[in-house]
């Protein structure tokens, strides 16, 4: 069990950009303070609002579904296995799992300081990264997001991740040439836990795959909220 100490609200120290620093350095540190802030969120329970939309062409909504689910922050919500039920069954399933976070292959990406700027209040660097290109990968998922470019607000207090913002760069073929990701851009917003530190508050990605000679056009947006400490007491 995490020490409840843990969850004290931060300092307001700042850290300073130290000479040479470079924007590798930054990501390493965000790194090491989301795991720790993972760690810390496993104390909590909170609420998944999942909405599915369908949309086509033109991003326009054609329908929608919505699913909420009561999560403890040390285990993952058990939505079971996929069903093999067909393209619809398998679309409902990949709306409800946890989606695929770049930090696991935060080395597969290259990486410029842009600057400055303040998200939510809170004074942050802003980072972009862009893929460095014939990285390997272990599933679909990882090869999609080996081609991905965007940016990273990463807090000048304490390295946490502020924001993230990420588009496909070029068409990636998936399942054996039979389906291509065409377009997907996802964003990451998070937000004050009851102990001051941040969580994630906001994930959405929006994709447009080719499958033979079907598209499908979808935009998932995972809402977290009612963080609550109390009830694991």
């Amino acid at each position: 069990m995490i020490c409840l100490l843990a969850l004290l609200p931060l300092g307001l120290t700042t850290f300073k950009l130290q000479a040479g620093e470079s924007a590798e350095v930054l990501v390493q540190k965000m790194v090491s303070r989301d795991k720790e802030l993972v760690r810390h969120r496993a104390l909590y329970t909170y609420t998944a609002g999942e909405t599915r939309e369908k949309l086509d062409d033109d991003s326009k909504v054609i329908s929608s579904s919505y699913e909420e689910v009561k999560v403890r922050g040390d285990k993952s919500p058990d939505y079971k296995t996929r069903s093999n039920k067909g393209m619809e069954a398998d679309l409902k399933q990949v709306a409800r799992e946890e989606p695929f976070n770049i930090l696991n292959i935060i080395s597969h990406y290259n990486y410029t300081l842009v600057g400055s700027e303040t998200w939510g209040n809170t004074p942050c660097f802003k980072i972009k990264f862009t893929p460095k290109g014939d990285q390997t990968y272990h599933n679909r998922e990882e090869k999609v997001a080996n081609e991905l470019e965007g940016y990273l607000w990463i807090a000048k207090t304490d390295y946490s991740l502020v924001r993230n913002t990420g588009k496909l760069t070029k068409p990636v073929s998936v399942a054996w040439f039979f389906a291509t990701v065409q377009e997907l851009e996802f964003s990451f917003q998070s937000k004050p836990l009851p102990n001051g530190e941040l969580g994630p508050s906001q994930i959405q990605y929006r994709f447009r795959v080719q499958v033979l000679f079907v598209q499908i056009h979808e935009r998932h947006t995972r809402v977290i909220k009612n963080y609550d400490l109390t009830s694991l007491l």
